[in-house]
């Protein structure tokens, strides 16, 4: 997971590839009945914020499906008390890899981080 913005509204925020073309999105937070919008885009300044994929309430996670396996996918995810939070899912196709500068920041079995 990677996030390019605070929000005090979410904390445990991940992305899961559970299939080819689906991902799990979820979060946690301590409003109940919180309200959230999800978005979507190819990068965090495309994000389709024009119509949000999902808007749900109460609850902490949800699945998207029909993504592209290829590509990656940002997504947004915004509460009715106005708090966004952007995350991706880490990927690293490995297979022909020029170099390993990519696996700085994931979490070692410690919970220490890769520089």
């Amino acid at each position: 997971m990677t996030v390019f913005d605070n929000a005090s509204h979410f904390f445990d925020t991940s992305v899961e590839r559970i299939a080819k073309d689906t991902v799990r999105i979820s979060w946690k937070t301590h409003f109940k009945d919180l309200q959230v919008s999800i978005y979507h885009g190819d990068s965090p300044e495309t994000m389709q914020r024009n119509a949000p994929l999902y808007r749900i309430k109460g609850e902490t996670a949800v699945e998207i499906s029909g993504l592209n396996a290829d590509m990656p996918h940002y997504f947004e995810i915004v509460s009715d008390k106005g708090s966004p939070r952007v995350i991706s899912e880490r990927r690293l196709p490995l297979q022909g890899a020029v170099n390993f500068r990519d696996l700085g920041g994931y979490a070692t079995t410690t919970g220490q981080r890769i520089k």
